[in-house]
């Protein structure tokens, strides 16, 4: 990477607001990795301390929230780092130098489909310097395999988690089941509530649920709260997530779709073996490593609850020998995931082809 180069990154949403998803989790990791060598910036319209504001009066009265932040920027040296579909399509238009993120490319679809067949030409009209960013290797296939990009253009680097922050996992008596993450119909919210209703003659599971609630899912969980082993936190900080994490003996996550769940990677890194639905992101990290947990053959509560069972049962077995396979957990899943790691794959990306 050149000297003095600059990269700036375009969001649409506020990555320094409390209640944070993939997309803006990833923008703050790239901010705080490079701030101190790189000269990085976040472009979104919201003021604060750290964040450069840009706004155009014409494009604020029509989108406030999307459009103020696309300006034309005519250097050699700066990187545009486009985060999602949106914000690559809209970007593609104004910039010459580009980095084209995939954070909220999770299924391949029609629309999908044609929004990158258009990017590929106006990458190849406007003679366009780019690099493409996947987080998972489906999303790697689909551009070099199916739309025909050079495969030196595009990169695999997952999502980067700092490991140093979290936690060593801690020795407990008490069987605890994990799920944290948005309470929504893609993270499999009615799959979770069915598993404990299933398993609710079962007090010596205890469960702790933690994250942002849909209104439809409300009556549901509140009814759960009256059972003495189940916890309903809302959303938690990061500090208390780390805790959570070090005291969980497996962490579910019944998702329907994801791109790369920053949850799951933080699970891995803590120690914690992970039950994931069966879909190409968690089939490529826990289907090719055993140790990390197991993807489910069906995606549902019965297929879920089996799980469960069997890892309480080898946890009942051989405490020890548990949290043995935990501390092999963190091992490994810090290789994967560390931000040491993410930063070496991201300058080699940023490197002339």
């Amino acid at each position: 990477m050149k000297k003095n180069q600059k990269i700036w990154i375009i969001s649409y949403m506020n990555p320094f607001s409390r209640y944070r998803r993939g997309m803006e989790v990833f923008t703050v990791n790239l901010y705080r990795s490079f701030k101190n060598t790189l000269d990085i910036e976040v472009l979104f319209p919201t003021k604060t301390k750290i964040i450069r504001v840009i706004k155009i009066p014409l494009l604020n009265k029509i989108n406030p929230n999307f459009f103020q932040i696309y300006i034309p920027i005519r250097n050699e040296n700066f990187w545009i780092y486009l985060l999602d579909i949106k914000a690559s399509l809209l970007g593609l238009f104004f910039y010459k130098k580009v980095i084209v993120g995939n954070h909220g490319f999770t299924r391949l679809n029609f629309i999908t489909f044609l929004i990158f067949l258009i990017a590929k030409f106006l990458i190849k009209m406007r003679s366009i310097d780019y690099r493409i960013h996947c987080i998972n290797n489906y999303q790697r296939i689909f551009f070099t395999k199916i739309l025909g990009f050079p495969e030196n253009r595009v990169f695999l680097i997952r999502n980067p988690v700092f490991s140093k922050e979290y936690l060593k996992p801690i020795r407990s008596k008490e069987f605890v089941v994990l799920f944290l993450g948005a309470l929504n119909k893609q993270k499999g919210v009615d799959i979770l509530i069915d598993t404990i209703k299933k398993l609710s003659d079962k007090p010596e599971i205890k469960w702790i649920i933690a994250g942002l609630i849909e209104k439809k899912f409300l009556k549901e969980i509140a009814s759960l709260k009256k059972l003495k082993h189940v916890k309903y936190l809302g959303y938690v900080s990061e500090k208390k997530k780390r805790k959570l994490f070090q005291i969980s003996s497996v962490f579910v996550l019944p998702s329907r779709f994801e791109s790369q769940s920053i949850a799951v990677s933080e699970a891995l890194i803590s120690g914690v073996p992970v039950i994931v639905s069966n879909i190409y992101v968690f089939r490529e990290i826990v289907g090719k490593n055993s140790i990390f947990g197991v993807c489910l053959n069906k995606n549902n509560s019965d297929n879920l609850s089996k799980e469960i069972i069997n890892h309480y049962r080898k946890f009942l077995e051989n405490p020890e020998e548990y949290y043995s396979r935990r501390i092999k957990i963190m091992k490994e899943a810090r290789k994967i995931f560390d931000i040491k790691k993410f930063k070496r794959d991201f300058l080699r990306m940023l490197e002339d082809v």
